[in-house]
């Protein structure tokens, strides 16, 4: 019997939470499988304890509520790896707040966690808009890989990540709101031995809300994770790609060329024009991201908070 904690950590999302829970409860589970559900509630206080106790009828599994009433994802996550630990898990799930899954997700999880013998899955997220269809964000490759790194929402792990090596290993609290905590402690465990995949099979719907879903959106998020990869790529002394992801950046500046002729294409083909100015737009927050990084610049990362 091998003990799977799925684990949501969330912060001023009542209702997408819910619709979450509401999600997990209804997946599909091998007799194998003993499920538990740990739901870590990030505000300061417990505004979120009656609506997550409130599933307890729906579901056998039990469903443990913890309060982290200390600001940051990654304080919240070490504290759902805590309540897995204490519940003898082998297997720690992460799903964000704002997703559902269909009911195979987790059995595809754990069908590539097995067939490929790795420690982490991380699952195909497809991001869609409030009607369901594809969004901005939305990923356009879907297919199995090694990866070296990746981010938890929608991770399946091997508990014995968080002790290899007799390592204590945890999110890093530090980065606060600066994101790139989840990708610097599944890289850790990379480098310490951990076979890290990917899998199109195991699918994970993440909603892009209007406020998130605009050109915007994605350009300053290009920025953070830009500045992000700076900061990463400098810690772990990783100078290849550190270079690269300068040089990609920077000669990106060559598009500020096609400014010259956006009229042009303005007049004559507006398609063209969108995904050219869109295409100058992001080089140019690549580079800015670039530039910020390597001054140590390191941005907060301003979340959204739902509904």
């Amino acid at each position: 019997m091998e003990t799977i904690a799925i684990c949501i950590c969330t912060y001023q999302r009542r209702e997408m939470l819910a619709r979450c829970i509401l999600s997990l409860i209804q997946l599909t589970v091998l007799p194998e499988w003993n499920i538990i559900f740990i739901v870590v509630d990030n505000e300061l206080k417990q505004n979120n304890k009656d609506a997550i106790e409130a599933f307890r009828d729906l579901t056998t599994f039990p469903i443990i509520y913890v309060h982290q009433p200390k600001r940051g994802v990654a304080a919240a996550r070490n504290a759902a790896l805590v309540a897995a630990e204490q519940n003898n898990s082998d297997w720690i799930c992460f799903f964000d707040d704002d997703q559902y899954v269909k009911e195979d997700t987790l059995k595809n999880a754990m069908l590539a966690a097995k067939q490929y013998q790795a420690q982490v899955v991380k699952m195909f997220v497809q991001y869609i808009d409030s009607k369901g269809n594809a969004s901005l964000m939305s990923n356009d490759v879907c297919e199995y890989q090694n990866i070296e790194t990746c981010a938890t929402n929608g991770v399946l792990f091997d508990i014995s990540l968080i002790d290899m090596n007799r390592k204590k290993l945890r999110f890093d609290e530090k980065a606060f709101l600066m994101r790139g905590e989840d990708r610097d402690f599944f890289y850790c465990a990379f480098m310490n031995g951990a076979k890290i995949v990917k899998t199109c099979l195991a699918v994970v719907y993440e909603e892009s809300t209007i406020e998130r879903d605009t050109y915007w959106y994605f350009l300053t998020d290009t920025y953070f994770n830009t500045a992000s990869s700076i900061r990463f790529y400098y810690k772990y002394k990783a100078i290849k790609k550190l270079f690269h992801l300068i040089f990609f950046s920077m000669f990106g500046l060559w598009y500020l060329v096609d400014l010259v002729r956006l009229p042009y294409f303005y007049v004559f083909n507006y398609k063209l024009f969108k995904h050219k100015h869109l295409k100058i737009l992001h080089r140019l927050f690549c580079a800015i991201g670039v530039f910020h990084g390597l001054l140590f610049f390191l941005p907060i990362y301003k979340k959204n908070i739902g509904y």
